[in-house]
């Protein structure tokens, strides 16, 4: 549970960090940052809150729009809505992908017309992208493995 909320403040950081850097760089007087979202799907409790999360503190700023698209877990459907984000120009694009392999050649689709690109957890294919925010799987499992060896080892010495 720890983790779901550490990953959604980053999220929010890494968000509000791009957004001052553009809006401090930005020329046009009144126009409203464009965040777009295209989240994997809305099927579980988690990105249902991160999604509430995220609008919530985009309601606290008016100079910004956040735009969440559902992919409904299918990667055609948010093939469709990056590439919807992306001829719409958005100041920021943040991505939870479907599947990674798919979703690649849009990123650098996005990186290539300057839209800064979130990646959320799950990676992409290679590092190309502004930003990740995610944990790492590999490193979860060896920590899990050790807990559980340091219980046996514990309850070894209690017997």
């Amino acid at each position: 549970m720890q983790y779901f909320k550490l990953t959604r403040l980053l999220l929010l950081l890494s968000i509000f960090t791009l957004i001052g850097q553009y809006s401090c760089t930005s020329t046009k007087e009144n126009k409203k940052v464009v965040i777009g979202f295209s989240q994997t799907g809305i099927n579980d409790q988690w990105r249902k809150s991160m999604n509430k999360s995220m609008q919530l503190q985009a309601d606290f700023h008016p100079e910004i729009e956040l735009k969440i698209l559902d992919g409904n877990d299918n990667v055609k459907k948010q093939i469709e809505d990056i590439t919807q984000l992306i001829n719409d120009k958005v100041d920021v694009l943040i991505i939870s992908p479907v599947q990674s392999k798919p979703i690649t050649p849009l990123v650098n689709k996005a990186l290539l017309q300057d839209i800064p690109v979130l990646i959320v957890d799950r990676k992409i294919d290679g590092q190309n992208y502004t930003s990740y925010i995610g944990g790492d799987n590999y490193q979860v499992g060896i920590n899990a493995a050790n807990y559980i060896a340091a219980l046996s080892s514990n309850k070894e010495k209690n017997t």
